[in-house]
């Protein structure tokens, strides 16, 4: 698919089998203009796009999605003009699933408009073993590998947390 002004261009595969409830979903050379994203979100809010996501700039995706009642896999690479995002989701050995996203050479400074801020790497780990009562069952670990700041560097930072037998609350936009 190509828009008539190529700010969204995409490559993709999309395979449905209502009989056994399974999506697929395949994206290959997709690429989206800081304009385009800024026409969707305004179409969606009625506003401005906030400037940290016009921060972000043009998009390239590429990557796959399965999902079925029984799992979810994923595998997704995204690159942008403030760095570059990997995730990958699989299913773990409890029913639930892992979730890896890292971040190669992320510019804070450019997405916070900020002259303080440098690069950034950083993982971020997400187990998820599904829900008790209503309190989801993660355990979440990432690990900046640096940071810039007022050029200073500060590496490794970890950051770990459980969540058992806590709500997470919803909240309206």
């Amino acid at each position: 698919v190509t828009t008539a002004d190529k700010e969204i261009s995409a490559k993709y595969d999309i395979h449905f089998r209502p009989q056994v409830s399974s999506l697929s979903l395949s994206i290959d050379e997709s690429h989206i203009t800081t304009n385009s994203i800024n026409t969707f979100f305004n179409a969606l809010s009625n506003s401005e796009m906030p400037e940290y996501i016009r921060n972000i700039g043009n998009i390239s995706l590429n990557g796959n999605i399965e999902y079925t009642q029984e799992k979810l896999l994923s595998s997704i690479n995204v690159e942008s003009e403030s760095g570059n995002i990997y995730g990958n989701i699989v299913p773990n050995a409890t029913g639930g699933h892992n979730c890896t996203l890292q971040g190669k050479e992320i510019n804070l400074g450019k997405l916070l408009s900020s002259k303080d801020f440098g690069k950034t790497d950083a993982t971020i780990n997400i187990t998820y073993n599904g829900t008790v009562n209503d309190f989801p069952q993660c355990h979440i670990s990432s690990q900046i590998a640096n940071l810039t700041y007022k050029g200073y560097q500060y590496s490794p930072i970890r950051i770990t947390t459980n969540s058992k037998n806590r709500k997470i609350k919803k909240r309206r936009y």
